[in-house]
């Protein structure tokens, strides 16, 4: 990743604090891309300024605007990482060969079915969920369902409902962390101390991520071994902090 051109696209809490703990971990990329509403345009020079003063980051970083889609800019960058909060910001037939796109957003920030036929047909990019994790042992999960759940989802669909022995949401083991007194609780906006204090107790606890899924559909290894990265240079007019 330090190689690559990364475009950030969202810098709320999610994607702010994401941003920082990936310097804080030294992983500095070749440039980074800032994207948000116009509205966050101060925002967005302030936060590139502390990139820089207490990160130590030197590459270039540009400033691009979503409205609510994200403008060519995002594109030239072939590693994506999005935390919107709307739907359309990303268009999948405007991504690049090569592209990888790691999505927190929810609902998704680009068409779900397009996504999905993109990577079964032409296997060009990658767009998987982000927030999803694989612990180290085997979570044990209690369920209730309404009575009349077949009714509402059809019976093919049943399974998917049901969650994996294997995988958990980061959102819901974080509170688990707090409760075993793992990790210490946060409130209010994560600092980048925070972060790191969570993403150690990860490591130590043997915690990876989860298989890539992209909603209910799941990657498997004939599709992730057609993926290949076809090299993308990242240029921009946006404007560019040097």
């Amino acid at each position: 990743m330090r190689h690559e051109a990364i475009a950030v696209v969202g810098l709320g809490a999610i994607g702010t604090a994401s941003l920082r703990l990936l310097l804080d971990l030294s992983v500095h990329p070749r440039s980074l891309t800032l994207c948000d509403v116009p509205a966050k345009h101060t925002e967005l020079r302030a936060l590139a300024a502390e990139l820089r003063s207490m990160h130590g980051y030197s590459g270039e970083i540009h400033l691009v605007h979503s409205t609510p889609a994200a403008p060519m800019e995002v594109y030239r960058n072939r590693f994506i990482i999005a935390a919107a909060s709307v739907r359309g910001v990303l268009d999948v037939d405007r991504l690049e060969p090569g592209t990888i796109v790691v999505d927190d957003s929810f609902p998704h920030c680009f068409d779900t079915e397009k996504a999905i036929s993109r990577m079964t047909s032409r296997g060009d990019v990658l767009l998987v969920d982000g927030g999803l994790i694989t612990p180290p042992g085997k979570v044990d999960w209690s369920i209730t369902l309404p009575s009349n759940l077949a009714a509402l989802v059809r019976q093919e669909a049943n399974v998917d409902l049901l969650p994996r022995s294997d995988e958990i949401t980061a959102c819901i083991f974080s509170a688990l962390m707090v409760e075993r007194q793992v990790a210490p609780a946060m409130t209010g906006v994560a600092t980048v101390e925070e972060c790191r204090t969570h993403w150690v107790a990860l490591e130590e606890m043997g915690v990876t991520a989860g298989r890539f899924r992209c909603g209910r559909w799941a990657l498997d290894n004939r599709l992730l071994s057609r993926f290949s990265t076809a090299p993308v240079h990242a240029k921009s007019d946006a404007d560019v902090l040097q």
